[in-house]
């Protein structure tokens, strides 16, 4: 590990990546980082609804997950997304 960390030793850092996937110790959930949305008018909630609900990458939406999202985040609105949405504004 010392190798790997400090060395910046290339082998023993694949080995050490190795043992990580073999653990289980390397299951990725993307909680931060950019989201290229699909278009500009799509408010943050209603993609971070279709990223909870479908674990894809941005470049993989379909029109069915916008779909689904723009359902649910309609029946869920907040009064003051209303008004941002009657203002023009995707929050």
């Amino acid at each position: 590990m010392k190798k790997a960390i400090q060395d910046k030793h290339l082998p023993s850092i694949i080995h050490l990546l190795e043992l990580f996937e073999k653990h289980g110790c390397t299951e990725q959930h993307q909680t931060s980082g950019v989201i290229l949305l699909p278009t500009n008018s799509m408010p943050r909630r209603m993609a971070y609804l279709i990223l909870e609900k479908f674990p894809i990458l941005p470049k993989d939406w379909k029109k069915r997950h916008i779909t689904w999202g723009r359902k649910q985040y309609e029946a869920t609105m907040t009064d003051r997304e209303r008004e941002y949405q009657a203002a023009g504004i995707f929050p």
